[in-house]
Order: structure tokens, then C-alpha cells, then sequence
């Protein structure tokens, strides 16, 4: 029979341990409190080719204007979908939920285009190319600015590192948004300030939720280059930049298909890094086959003119990642 003292400790352990775990818990309530989390919206919209030299804009979609403000607003209340469907307008924000990007959908022109259609209708009439971009959402209790986010990005091609301040320069309507929960230290109550001017230091301005667009990926072929290299042919363009991105273009950098894209981003000052969290995309051949068709009539073109081994033999479909 277990003694007074032993149903004493044995009282005092099973104290203890629930204490443990009822800290433990609290523990684990607080960490998910204060973390940091990083959330990428991976979408693809109305091109906007800003010129960095000049201020102006080389080019812009008339859409632009209100895709940016759904993307922007539907990410800062941590959303995927605003404005309808993109399949009915090229207003809309839609976070894809894949990883891969058509050669089509990377291309800012200055004739009229749509995700690769070289004759878009409807809502798309007066569209010039798509451009995919990477949207970032970064969340924390604890504050942080942009001064402690850094981007690192590489492709098939080149790698770049940077701070996002010195990328962002400052906040900007429907572009970079950021917010600060005030005093009571969560969204709403009357006290949160939202930034998104130039009135405020990106670097320094502490913040709870920032949302950005993104820069991602694309080309911007001008009338100008079409009529030279291609003599208007707007399918003679496509099926080179086809081949391009195959990696295999005669005189073109050689790299491994498909193409891909990786942005890396890290929260906290070096050496205490408080969140980190990447997104790859792949560039994979569209389904159009008349594209398909173009390019490998390009390919044999292109066989003959260097009398070299016939190309298209690797996979040009994206493998599952």
C-alpha cells in the first residue's frame, strides 16, 4: 500500500505536469501570436511597363487601375479572390493555385493581346499582354518594416538579392500598402493606420501587415521590334519566343526546360531571422496547338539556316513538381 509521503509526490508530480502542459500550451498560443507568417498570391493581370528613368509609363492597361486595387485589398484582408472571375474580366484578382506560368501569360505588348490570344474579344479587347506577378503578404503581432524584409531571387538565367525598402522606395497606393494595428495591438478598434503614400519612410515605418504586388516576370515587345525582326508576324513572334523559353534558341542563353523563377523572402535583422518562405514557378507550353504548330515549323526553319542536329528533343511540358 502506497505511504502518506507517496500519494504526497505522486499529488505533486501529476500538479506539476499538468502546470507543464498548461504552460506548454500557453507557450505554443503565444508563439502562433507573435510569429511572423509570409504568404505569397501567386496571379497573373493587366500589364503596367513603368519607366523607372523617366516617371512614365510605357505602357499601361487600361484595367490596371482597379486589378491592382482588388489585388491589394483582397491580400491585405488575406484573401485570394476579388472582383469576379479572369476568365470574364481582366479586372479581376484570382490567386492561382499552381506553380506554372504559360509563355503567354509573361508578355506585355504593344498590339492588342490577351494571355497569349493574339486576337482577344469581349472584355479583353484593349488588353496588351499579361503580366504574372508574385503577391507577398507578411503578417506579425510583433512589428517589423521593410527595412528587415529581404528578397532573394534567382531563374534559370541570374540571381539578385535585396532589401525590399530599397526596392519599394516607398509606400504607394494599391502597390505597397502597409498597415499598423495601433495601440491595441490587432486589426480594427478605431486606431489602425494605413500607409500608402510617399509621406512615410518604407524603411523605417513599423508595421503589422504590409501587402505588395509584386514585380514579376515578363517581356514588352513594341510594334517597332515586331516589324523589324518579324515583319509584323505577330505568330512568327510567339513561335520564337516559344522556342526561347524551351532554352534551346540558336544564338540564346542554354539553360535546363522549363524555366523557372524562385523568390525567396526573409523577415529580421541578419543573423535573427524571424520568418523565411519561398515560391518557384515553372514557364510551361500552353495548350494552343496552332502555338505549337508555329513552333516547331520555326524549329525546322531554324535546322535548315545552321545545319545543326534537328531541335525540340527535350520534354517540353512541365514535369510534376
Amino acid at each position: 500500500m502506497p505511504t502518506v509521503l507517496q500519494f504526497i509526490a505522486l499529488a505533486f508530480l501529476a500538479t506539476s505536469l499538468s502546470a507543464l502542459a498548461e504552460s506548454g500550451a500557453r507557450d505554443r498560443q503565444s508563439h502562433e501570436r507573435h510569429r511572423t507568417i509570409i504568404e505569397f498570391y501567386p496571379n497573373i493581370g493587366p500589364t503596367r511597363v513603368h519607366n523607372g528613368d523617366t516617371g512614365e509609363d510605357l505602357i499601361k492597361s487600361p484595367s490596371y487601375d482597379l486589378y491592382a486595387e482588388n489585388a491589394i485589398t483582397a491580400m491585405l484582408d488575406g484573401e485570394g479572390h476579388r472582383g469576379g472571375s479572369l476568365r470574364v474580366t481582366p479586372t479581376a484578382f484570382n490567386k492561382r493555385h499552381n506553380n506554372r506560368v504559360s509563355p503567354g501569360e509573361i508578355i506585355a505588348t504593344e498590339f492588342n493581346t490577351w494571355r497569349g490570344d493574339l486576337d482577344p474579344d469581349g472584355a479583353f479587347t484593349a488588353e496588351a499582354g499579361t503580366f504574372w506577378r508574385l503577391g507577398v503578404r507578411i503578417s506579425s503581432k510583433r512589428p517589423f518594416t521593410l527595412g528587415e524584409v529581404r528578397k532573394l531571387y534567382s531563374d534559370s538565367l541570374d540571381a539578385d538579392e535585396f532589401t525590399l525598402a530599397e526596392s519599394i522606395v516607398s509606400f504607394a497606393a494599391n502597390r505597397a500598402v502597409g498597415i499598423n494595428w495601433g495601440a491595441n495591438g490587432r486589426p480594427g478598434g478605431g486606431d489602425d493606420v494605413i500607409y500608402d503614400s510617399d509621406l512615410h519612410d518604407a524603411a523605417t515605418t513599423p508595421l503589422n501587415v504590409f501587402a505588395w504586388l509584386g514585380n514579376g516576370k515578363l517581356d514588352f515587345i513594341t510594334i517597332d521590334f515586331l516589324h523589324e525582326f518579324f515583319g509584323g508576324d505577330e505568330q512568327a513572334f510567339f513561335a520564337d519566343w516559344l522556342l526561347f523559353l524551351s532554352g534551346d534558341y540558336p544564338g540564346g542563353p542554354n539553360f535546363e526546360a522549363p524555366l523557372f523563377f524562385k523568390y525567396t523572402y526573409e523577415v529580421g535583422l541578419p543573423g535573427a531571422v524571424r520568418a523565411r518562405a519561398s515560391y518557384t514557378t515553372y514557364v510551361c507550353d500552353p495548350p494552343h496547338r496552332h502555338w505549337r504548330r508555329q513552333k516547331q515549323n520555326r524549329e525546322q526553319q531554324l535546322t535548315i539556316a545552321d545545319n545543326s542536329t534537328p531541335r525540340g528533343t527535350r520534354p517540353r511540358k512541365c514535369a510534376r513538381k
